[in-house]
């Protein structure tokens, strides 16, 4: 049975593209192997700044659905659970228009993605450590408004702390680099999300479970401009909070279920996104 420390970080399997919240890596004992599939939904309304209140009821709709493969290398110095992971994600974004205009035809795509993880500390009631993850779009149309956030560089760290046998905290710091291409970009951002941990593992849930919840900041680094609503200046920020279910089936198989929530923020994709996860332990 998994120990109560490492079921908190383990619920931190899903990463959402839409809101820079992010999760740090997945929990996998040395010499194991993990497959996940993921559907992350993005909805809610969405609009540059520029636009009449009554313009920015844009009505975006972004669906993601990933696969994943990791495994974890064991320890090296003092690096501990060193793991990589593989992911490979279909990506439909829809049609957006403003005033009956077509400004963005729909787009589908692939999003590719490597990730190095390892913790330097990883003691029964505490765990730090730092991640490392590139993604590279394909037929993704990059000056789009709506769309997948796509870092080519992106860097992490992430702590887990257990208070008791029932509660504890995890911290996630991410940088993403955004992305550049052909002319147009995705700017740079920092994230931060701070979420307290409810621990279950007794009766119903011996395999392990938790309930976590807790606020996240997104901000852009820089600005950039968009022709087709004649836009200069875009520099995102979002702050909101993050409800998120897990339940560990069996030893061998899990079940994550997230819900993201914008509070405030400017130049915003979307106001909710929507994560389910289905991983599998080998």
């Amino acid at each position: 049975m998994l120990d109560p420390m490492r079921t908190i970080l383990f619920l931190a399997v899903f990463s959402s593209q839409i809101f820079a919240y992010v999760a740090g890596s997945a929990g996998i004992q040395e010499g194991g192997v993990e497959l996940t599939m993921k559907a992350e939904l993005m909805r809610g309304l969405a609009g540059p700044e520029n636009l009449a209140e009554s313009q920015q009821r844009l009505i975006p709709s972004v669906n993601i659905f990933e696969l994943g493969a990791g495994y974890n290398f064991g320890a090296l110095s003092v690096f501990q659970d060193i793991k990589a992971r593989l992911t490979s994600a279909q990506f439909t974004s829809a049609e957006e228009t403003l005033s009956g205009t077509t400004i963005y035809s729909k787009n589908e795509g692939w999003i590719a993605g490597i990730e190095l993880s390892s913790n330097l500390i990883h003691d029964v009631d505490k765990i730090f450590g730092i991640f490392v993850r590139t993604q590279h779009p394909i037929n993704m149309n990059v000056a789009k408004f709506v769309n997948p956030k796509v870092d080519r560089i992106g860097l992490g760290v992430q702590s887990g702390f257990k208070f008791n046998e029932s509660f504890g905290q995890e911290t996630v710091v991410f940088f993403g680099s955004g992305l550049n291409q052909d002319g147009m970009k995705q700017n740079p951002s920092l994230s931060v999300s701070l979420l307290g941990a409810w621990i279950l593992n007794q009766g119903f849930f011996a395999d392990g479970a938790a309930l976590k919840f807790g606020p996240f900041y997104d901000g852009d680094l820089s600005e950039r401009s968009d022709l087709g609503y004649g836009t200069t200046g875009i520099r995102t920020f979002r702050i909101g909070a993050v409800l998120s279910a897990s339940y560990n089936i069996s030893k061998h198989l899990g079940l994550d279920l997230a819900y993201i929530q914008k509070f405030s923020g400017s130049y915003f994709r979307a106001t909710k996104d929507f994560i389910f996860t289905l991983r599998m332990n080998l």
